[in-house]
């Protein structure tokens, strides 16, 4: 099944310390490999990822769209996160309303005997038309809203589960472009899933003619970032906003910049074949990312798409 991370983060009006939000709201965290139970109208009873985006109205209530993701998570042997389903993600909208302020004495050495601070919070009710669950949402002052913790109340008030939240950050540089774990490359007549390619290995390549030959892996590029959705006619290819795919004319284009109806190239039984771009969706998913290095930038077989391989001066930059 897929999973993402739940996530919740929040942006603020500016970088000095302020009670005032800004408009926007983008709410983030990681993933919870138990999953949260709650009641909601929907089919799922457990959600391992959440993603609020909506509107601040003032610094006291907010209004927006939750994202519950209902796919749990499946590991290898080494510990490393798999797909093993594509459950849709549940929408529901919700509003926030400032219920009170406190304070708490944090140990913030993360030690025993360590120092410790009183940190302010701010806490909010999060509700909504087809949310039956009692959530709230207590934030940092301190840190300008930016972390803080989602929290799920039983019927008697008390908090029967708490995750941390905080923002997304910057991700870091993934030009031009990275997939996911679990996108399969075309190496001869193997499929390898990215993750498990190695320098020194040998993949297809593929000329702008047409013309099949084969390429070494001469560095691998490993980041985090966040994934969108290419969906097309065919298929659908999950990789980041940067990464260049080939059109049918024969030009790159990046994958955030693809729109409706333009023609890209994949490969099917060896055959270079059109499919029109359905629309490109941006996922709350925030994953390990990958990118092959083959020398010259080339393009290779991702997922059955023609992607562009990660100029070497680039991952030599990133360093």
């Amino acid at each position: 099944m897929r999973f993402t991370a739940l996530l919740i983060s929040l942006l603020v009006l500016s970088h000095i310390y302020s009670d005032e939000p800004e408009k926007k709201i983008d709410l983030q965290s990681w993933l919870v490999a138990s999953g949260v139970p709650l009641s909601i109208d929907s089919k799922y009873g457990m959600y391992t990822g959440f993603h609020l985006t909506g509107q601040w109205q003032s610094s006291t209530q907010g209004s927006g769209t939750l994202e519950l993701d209902p796919n749990p998570p499946a590991y290898d042997e080494f510990g490393y996160a798999s797909k093993t389903s594509e459950l849709p993600m549940v929408k529901l909208e919700f509003t926030l309303k400032f219920v009170k302020k406190g304070k708490v004495t944090v140990n913030v050495d993360g030690r025993i005997g360590g120092q410790e601070k009183e940190i302010e919070w701010s806490f909010f009710e999060v509700k909504g038309p087809k949310i039956t669950s009692k959530l709230f949402l207590a934030l940092r002052t301190d840190e300008r809203w930016l972390s803080g913790r989602l929290l799920v109340h039983d019927d008697q008030g008390k908090v029967k589960q708490s995750i941390d939240v905080h923002t997304e950050g910057p991700p870091v540089p993934c030009h031009p472009g990275c997939f996911p774990a679990g996108t399969m490359i075309q190496a001869g007549s193997e499929l390898k899933a990215v993750e498990t390619i190695r320098v020194g290995d040998s993949i297809t390549t593929i000329s702008k003619d047409a013309v099949t030959g084969t390429g070494k892996v001469s560095a691998i590029f490993v980041t985090k970032n966040r994934l969108l959705e290419v969906r097309t006619e065919n298929k659908t290819l999950v990789t980041t906003i940067t990464q260049p795919l080939s059109l049918a004319s024969g030009e790159l284009r990046a994958a955030g910049e693809l729109k409706k109806d333009d023609t890209i190239i994949m490969m099917i039984d060896g055959i270079k074949v059109q499919t029109k771009v359905k629309e490109v969706v941006t996922t709350s998913r925030y994953e390990t990312v990958y990118n092959l290095v083959l020398g010259e930038p080339t393009l290779f077989i991702a997922n059955g798409f023609l992607a562009r391989s990660k100029p070497p001066a680039l991952v030599e930059a990133s360093k």
